[in-house]
């Protein structure tokens, strides 16, 4: 808010440890955790192929990278209708249901979705108005507790004639379809997107790239390209999740290429390989914003994430994908900037601020990096006392809570508990993660 100067944002780097193997079924994916009171998780997995039975699993985990008590809780009797090679898993605490989201590819049609409902994660059951919807060929879901709705973000496709590079579909573009359920099982919109059904085949010169003639989503429920994007860009997939109140969107960017099909790294088909990922925020799950747009930089993965330690953890197959504890994104300005939180009510504990000084791959010669925060009401006045040179923060400084403090007094604003304010941030090669109180130890950005 109230931006002066150039600020820009960025997102941390995903980092990724292997593990050595283990005695879990292959290919075992965890697809929702919840912490418990000791501070292990919960995990729902599952084990899922193509063509193939199927099994839903329960175990603990302690530090996101061992699995104890793994118990199969469900399984498919056989190959089924044409299971297909993904599943996705959410949870609602305000119906108290587990949703698990399974996709079957025919022939005749394309991609059509299941879905199997359960109250504990232990019993599950097969929603007998199966399939919900004619979708799904890879996707993420969660539950938005502020829309109240579960989200679904599809591979979806839009019709595009305009298209110069060689790929899998010669008139059509890969995006992001959003369809959205109060419980699970009826979704909006209920269009289809036939994507197997009445297809044809390209001439020979083209290496048998499909012409998509069938029925898609419609663009108005679909996340599509800004007009800064390179025109051949497509969404390729899009998994979110939500942390601290904040919802994310792990989207990874894909471009076909003028290289031959068949040259690698393309494919006969002329399918290529995905550019990289960028992070997208939103507030509810339904408005997205792309701060980080073309960064390729990402953080996320197939399940909310696990807080262990100093590390946010997700897994992923035999893989775990960490970044630092609460620091997912961040704000930063290379020259002089200045911006303002949100307006909040004054905790009785005071502030404290999620900052490193100076920025990533900055030294801190001369002090060049710093931070200055002042409190401002909501007439646009700065407390006596609580002005900026009263708040100067320099490096090094690398904290997820350093307490503001103005003067020489040490206040930190308890005095002025329950009036509103705003806290105005003057900076300059540092990055502001997160502006946070503190009630009774716990952290509440």
């Amino acid at each position: 808010h109230n931006v002066w100067g150039q600020l820009s944002f960025g997102a941390t780097q995903m980092g990724s440890v292997a593990l050595p193997p283990s005695a879990l079924p292959d290919p075992f994916q965890v697809g929702h955790c919840r912490r418990l009171a000791d501070g292990s998780y919960a995990v729902i997995g599952y084990v899922v192929d193509r063509q193939s039975p199927w099994q839903i699993y329960r175990a603990i985990t302690r530090d996101g990278f061992h699995f104890e008590e793994v118990r199969q809780v469900f399984a498919t009797p056989d190959a089924g209708p044409g299971w297909h090679y993904a599943a996705r898993v959410a949870y609602s605490p305000s119906l108290r249901r587990y949703l698990f989201m399974k996709n079957v590819r025919q022939q005749d049609v394309g991609y059509r979705m299941y879905v199997f409902l359960s109250e504990d994660g232990e019993s599950w059951t097969e929603y007998d108005g199966n399939p919900v919807f004619d979708d799904g060929d890879s996707w993420g879901v969660l539950w938005s507790e502020q829309s109240q709705q579960f989200i679904y973000y599809g591979k979806g496709w839009q019709h595009d004639d305009r298209k110069r590079v060689n790929e899998l579909a010669l008139n059509a573009r890969r995006v992001v379809t959003v369809r959205t359920s109060p419980d699970g099982v009826h979704w909006t919109p209920n269009l289809p997107s036939h994507t197997g059904a009445g297809t044809t085949t390209a001439d020979g010169s083209r290496h048998g790239m499909r012409i998509f003639d069938t029925e898609l989503v419609t663009p108005d429920y679909q996340i599509s390209l800004h007009p800064n994007d390179p025109e051949d860009l497509e969404f390729y997939v899009a998994f979110p999740f939500e942390y601290e109140g904040r919802y994310f969107i792990t989207a990874a960017d894909y471009a076909g290429s003028f290289l031959p099909p068949g040259f690698t790294p393309m494919r006969i088909d002329g399918h290529g390989q995905a550019m990289g990922a960028e992070l997208w925020t939103s507030h509810d799950g339904l408005h997205w914003e792309r701060p980080f747009m073309h960064a390729m930089s990402s953080s996320g993965g197939l399940h909310n994430p696990m807080l262990i330690g100093d590390r946010i953890i997700w897994c992923r197959g035999g893989e775990r994908d960490v970044v630092p504890a609460d620091r997912i994104c961040y704000t930063t300005a290379w020259s002089n900037a200045v911006f303002e939180s949100a307006s909040f009510l004054m905790p009785a504990a005071g502030l404290t601020i999620n900052v490193r000084i100076p920025a990533d791959g900055l030294a801190n010669d001369s002090c060049v990096g710093y931070v200055m925060a002042e409190l401002v009401d909501d007439a646009n006045q700065v407390p006596p006392g609580y002005d900026s040179e009263s708040c100067i923060m320099e490096g090094p400084l690398d904290q997820l809570r350093h307490p503001l403090r103005w003067g020489a007094r040490q206040r930190d604003g308890g005095e002025l508990a329950g009036n509103r304010f705003r806290v105005r941030f003057y900076l300059r090669a540092a990055q502001i993660y997160a502006l946070c109180s503190t009630d009774e130890g716990h952290p509440a950005s």
